[in-house]
C-alpha cells in the first residue's frame, strides 16, 4: 500500500509536495480506512481523487511516481546513459538534484525508500524500515569526492560473510542504477526487505494512463473461463448493452487494420518462438495480441464485442463500433478485477476520459464495495460531480494548481475543514478551494478582425 509520496524539482514540481494516503482524525466512512492490529499501526486511505486545471501537474503527480517505479525496477540500460530525469526547468537555481520518496505497506511492515539524483548520477539512495516512532536503517548510499559510501544497517546483516558480498555489490553498482536493482540482479535474497520492496514496485504499484490497456485480456479470455465470466458480469453490470467479449482468432495477418504493415512486420521479426506481442494503432482504438508458437507459427487475436439480438443469438461488433467512453470501460473492467483479488495499488491518469459522470461514479462505488480491503485506487479527474462528502472523505480529495512560477502546488481539502453537509462541488467551482482554470475576459485579448 502506499503511504505517502515526496517530490522535489522534477517536472512542474520545484518545492517539495507531499501526498499523503495517511487517514485524518475523522470518524467519518471508516471502511475507507485500512487499519491494522498494533500499537504503531498507519491508518491508510483505499482512495484519493486529484482535481486540477489543464497543465497543473496532476498528470506529473502520477509520472513522478513512475518515474521512481522505473528507477526502481530498470533504469538506464547502459552505465554510460544519463538518467532521464526531468527537473523543473523554471527554477532560478541550476543543477539542484530532484528528489523522490515513498513511504509504503508491504504485508505488516512499513518501508520509505528514496532518491536524490540527477542526470549523471544518483547522489544518495535510503532504505529505512519505519513505524510511528521510530526509522531504522536497511541501506544508505551516497556519492562523495571520494567514491562511493554504503552505510548498511548491521542488524539485518547475519554474518561478516554477508556483509563484504553486500559492499562488493555496492562498490559495482553503476552510478545510474539503483542500489535496490542491483541487489535483485545478484540475487542479495538475504535482505528481505530490499526483495518486499522491489516486488512491491513490480507487482503491486501499477500506472493506467489515458490510453493504456489491460495487457494481455486476448490471452486470458481464451485461457480463462473464470476471468471471461466475470468480464461479462461487469459489462453488464454497467449496462453497456455488450453480453461478453470475445477472442477472434486470425492467422492471415494481412486482416489486422489501422496497423502499417511495416510495423507489424518489426514486430513479427523481433518475436521469439513461444512469446506473445502487443500492437496497437496511433489512435490505439485496434489492437492486436500477436502470438507467435514453437513451430513458428503466427496467430493474431483481437477484441470483438457480443450483443444479444432479441432472438437470442449474438451478434459480434468490432471494437471500434463501441463508443469511446464503452472502450475505455472495457480498459478498465480487468483492473476491477484486479483490485477485487489483489492487494494492489492503482494510480489512474484521466479516470474520467470519455465516460459519463453516473459512469465514473458508478466505477469507484464499486471499488469502494467490493475491492479488496487492501488495494487503493488513486485517480485524476476533472469531473465535479465526484466531489461529493456522501461519497468520499475530505482527507480522500486533494487539488494541485499552479503558482505563478509555474510550480505546481499540492493541497488537501482537509486544509480548509469543510462541514460534512458543505457542497463543496459548488463551492470548488466557484473557486473557493483553487485548482480551476481562470479565463482572461475575452475583450482584453484586444483583437481585431479585418474584413
Amino acid at each position: 500500500m502506499l503511504i505517502r509520496f515526496f517530490v522535489r524539482n522534477l517536472l512542474s514540481f520545484e518545492e517539495e509536495v507531499e501526498f499523503s494516503l495517511v487517514a485524518g482524525k475523522g470518524s467519518l466512512k471508516p471502511e475507507h480506512v485500512i487499519r491494522s492490529k498494533g500499537r504503531n499501526e498507519i491508518p491508510i486511505l483505499r482512495s484519493a481523487l486529484i482535481y486540477g486545471a489543464n497543465a497543473s501537474g496532476k498528470s506529473n503527480l502520477i509520472k513522478a511516481l513512475a518515474f521512481l517505479q522505473f528507477m526502481a525496477l530498470k533504469g538506464p540500460t547502459d552505465a554510460q546513459k544519463e538518467i532521464p530525469v526531468s527537473r523543473f526547468k523554471l527554477s532560478e537555481e541550476e543543477g539542484l538534484n530532484s528528489r523522490l520518496e515513498v513511504e509504503i505497506k508491504v504485508a505488516e511492515q512499513y518501508y520509505a525508500y528514496g532518491l536524490l539524483l540527477n542526470k549523471k548520477q544518483i547522489e544518495e539512495e535510503w532504505l529505512y524500515l519505519i513505524d510511528k516512532e521510530k526509522e531504522e536503517k536497511i541501506f544508505e548510499r551516497k556519492q562523495s569526492t571520494e567514491g562511493l559510501q554504503l552505510s548498511l544497517g548491521q542488524q539485518l546483516i547475519k554474518n561478516t560473510e554477508d556483509q563484504q558480498f553486500i559492499q562488493f555489490v555496492g562498490r559495482g553498482t553503476p552510478k545510474n542504477k539503483t542500489f535496490l536493482k542491483e541487489c535483485i540482479d545478484r540475487n542479495v535474497s538475504f535482505v528481505s526487505a530490499i526483495t518486499a520492496v522491489y516486488n512491491w514496485f513490480e507487482h503491486q504499484l501499477k500506472i493506467f494512463y489515458p490510453h493504456s490497456k489491460f495487457r494481455g485480456i486476448e490471452f486470458k479470455l481464451s485461457d480463462n473461463s473464470e476471468f471471461k465470466q466475470s468480464i461479462s458480469k461487469l459489462l453488464q453490470h454497467f449496462k453497456t448493452g455488450i453480453h461478453s467479449l470475445q477472442t477472434i482468432s486470425l492467422k492471415d495477418l494481412s486482416q489486422i487494420q489501422g496497423i502499417p504493415a511495416e510495423v507489424i512486420e518489426d514486430v513479427v521479426a523481433e518475436l521469439e518462438f513461444g512469446k506473445r506481442a502487443l500492437i496497437s494503432s496511433a489512435d490505439h482504438i485496434n489492437s492486436f495480441a500477436l502470438e507467435k508458437d514453437n513451430k513458428g507459427e503466427l496467430t493474431a487475436y483481437k477484441l470483438a464485442s457480443s450483443h444479444l439480438h432479441k432472438s437470442g443469438k449474438e451478434i459480434l461488433f468490432e471494437l471500434a463500433e463501441e463508443s469511446d467512453g464503452t472502450r475505455r470501460l472495457i480498459d478498465f473492467i480487468p483492473m476491477l478485477l484486479d483490485l477485487q483479488e489483489n492487494n494492489v495499488v492503482y494510480l489512474v491518469d484521466e479516470l474520467d476520459r470519455s465516460m459519463h459522470p453516473i459512469l465514473s461514479k458508478g466505477l469507484l462505488s464499486y471499488f469502494l464495495a467490493y475491492a479488496s480491503p487492501q488495494s487503493q485506487l488513486i485517480a485524476t479527474t476533472h469531473e465535479s460531480n465526484l466531489l461529493d462528502l456522501k461519497m468520499f472523505r475530505k482527507d480522500e480529495i486533494w487539488f494541485i494548481e499552479k503558482k505563478k512560477n509555474s510550480a505546481s502546488k499540492l493541497y488537501s481539502l482537509a486544509a480548509f475543514k469543510p462541514r460534512a453537509d458543505k457542497n463543496i462541488r459548488k463551492g470548488y467551482l466557484l473557486g473557493r478551494y483553487g485548482a480551476i482554470p481562470f479565463l482572461a475576459n475575452p475583450q482584453n485579448l484586444a483583437w481585431s478582425w479585418e474584413e
